[in-house]
């Protein structure tokens, strides 16, 4: 229904604006948005547009391409990565859901390709998706994890 939406949008540009180069930007920035809408669980990934034909922008994306391979294979130390984990909590605490309030004890990464994030706390049922979806918002930020999934694991320590 979206991509409906904007394709008749675009189909009134294109008549109007037929010998500009307008529409074929517009054209990418609606395509841009129709990708990351309709495959919320690919956020993370960047979109380029390369021409093939004038092999506009082929440097771009092999300099993504690095960057996203970067990203997979970073690997964060526990201190690093717990430090950032409480500043987040401390400057936007998790709320109550399902009967309690999570508490962070400490993190770890224990992969990468992609990274993997596990989280000791106090229950796991207490992490809401959306305080999960914050809080790899945040990693991603302060790490760096372009063009990658970051999983985030919860375990309730013993």
């Amino acid at each position: 229904m979206v991509f409906l939406k904007y394709l008749f949008l675009l189909k009134h540009l294109l008549i109007l604006n037929l010998f500009c180069s307008f529409p074929v930007i517009l054209f990418a920035i609606i395509m841009a948005e129709v990708l990351s809408s309709s495959i919320p669980s690919t956020v993370f990934a960047p979109i380029i547009f390369v021409s093939a034909v004038t092999k506009e922008k082929i440097e771009n994306l092999f300099r993504k391409i690095n960057e996203c391979y970067e990203g997979a294979t970073t690997r964060i130390s526990t201190s690093v990565l717990n430090e950032v984990l409480l500043e987040t909590v401390l400057r936007n605490p998790p709320v109550e859901f399902n009967g309690g309030i999570l508490k962070i004890n400490y993190a770890n990464q224990v992969s990468s390709k992609p990274p993997v994030i596990i989280m000791f706390v106090n229950n796991p049922q207490y992490l809401h998706f959306s305080y999960q979806r914050f809080l790899e918002n945040k990693l991603r930020e302060a790490f760096g994890f372009v063009g990658t999934p970051l999983i985030i694991k919860c375990r309730e320590k013993n």
